[in-house]
């Protein structure tokens, strides 16, 4: 890309600027919708030609459309600009659409759903942490768990339960697979009154979170 001189970054302003009052005020093309903008001139260094990019709020025949009343009004569109910018030549002008605001827009309401969706995800689950609390020791957690986050009170802690397996996944994001475990745990109490093998025993081994160490 052409670096702009500081003299040709100022042409570009200008024609930027008249061009959007030019087509917000002096062309009736039903065509050219009212929600159209000029986002960008960049006027070539001879002053011959200057690409104008143009942002249209609409479904893509209206943005068609509008494209091509401007390409249609070119000639009307020079001479306006020849009347209010004083410059050696008056460019030829190429529309070009862009769609980086309306991309903006889009990339933002979907940033707003995934928020969205994580503040439910964390209502869902202080709902469940609240059921857990209200049920009491469960005799099978599965996944992994903060006790002192679950459990503030300590009623239950991470010494009760132990670690009896591990089941394998896998799962593909941007084309990249990602391999973990998920863990079971059984109150100890149980594992032992029903004598279930134990895969780990934190008492021995030291915290949960070693888990992940282990796997990795």
């Amino acid at each position: 890309m052409r670096k702009n001189s500081i003299k040709n970054t100022r042409i570009n302003g200008e024609v930027q600027k008249e061009l959007s009052n030019i087509i917000r005020n002096e062309i009736k093309d039903p065509r050219i919708g009212m929600m159209t903008s000029v986002t960008a001139a960049e006027v070539a260094p001879d002053l011959k030609t200057c690409k104008v990019y143009i942002s249209v709020f609409g479904d893509d025949e209206a943005k068609k459309e509008t494209i091509r009343g401007l390409k249609s009004a070119e000639g009307f569109i020079r001479r306006m600009l020849a009347k209010t910018i004083n410059l050696r030549n008056t460019p030829e002008l190429t529309f070009v659409l862009d769609e980086s605001i309306e991309y903006g827009v889009t990339m933002s309401k979907l940033i707003d759903e995934v928020t969205h969706k994580e503040d439910k995800k964390d209502e869902e689950n202080e709902e469940n942490y609240r059921a857990w609390r209200k049920a009491g020791k469960p005799d099978v957690v599965i996944g992994m768990v903060d006790f002192s986050e679950l459990y503030p009170d300590q009623t239950v802690t991470e010494s009760d339960y132990v670690l009896v397996a591990e089941i394998p996944y896998t799962f593909i994001w941007k084309a990249s697979y990602f391999y973990g475990y998920v863990p079971i745990y059984v109150r100890k109490t149980i594992a032992e009154e029903k004598d279930i093998p134990i895969l780990y025993d934190p008492q021995l081994y030291g915290s949960m979170d070693s888990i992940f160490e282990r796997t990795k």
